[in-house]
């Protein structure tokens, strides 16, 4: 009988597995070769999920994007508007080791697959963008 795999279990952690070595080794050495050794697949079982490199750095990109988001959206606005912005900052910036690791994949990962679109000025409007979607 063949093994059951949760597939949404498991591209997380290929995704999670791009995320180490984009850390540990930098964005150049993420190759799907590297990946899938990181995550204890074959080359084969990884292509299986991701067709492409750049396919499995866009799934790890969004995957970051909505963790952050899920986070935010957790915490409750109990009235004091400064305190709330403040919490909703906080998870953007590198304040501990998870959110430093979701900032280097996601900046790495974007400089990778969209190179002329990364400026520091679309940074910040990005930015503006999600804490203005937070205040409503």
């Amino acid at each position: 009988m063949p093994k059951l795999v949760d597939h949404k279990k498991r591209k997380i952690q290929i995704a999670e597995a791009a995320w180490k070595v984009i850390v540990n080794e930098g964005i150049e050495q993420a190759t799907v070769r590297k990946i899938a050794k990181t995550a204890g697949l074959s080359v084969g079982s990884l292509r299986h999920y991701f067709s492409s490199q750049s396919e499995l750095l866009r799934f790890s990109m969004e995957l970051v994007a909505k963790r952050v988001k899920e986070r935010a959206e957790a915490r409750k606005y109990d009235g004091d508007p400064m305190e709330f912005m403040t919490e909703a900052i906080c998870e953007v910036l590198p304040i501990d080791e998870e959110r430093r690791i979701e900032m280097e994949d996601r900046m790495a990962m974007h400089h990778l697959l969209y190179p002329k679109q990364f400026t520091y000025e679309k940074m910040i409007r990005t930015l503006k963008y999600h804490l203005r979607s937070l205040c409503k």
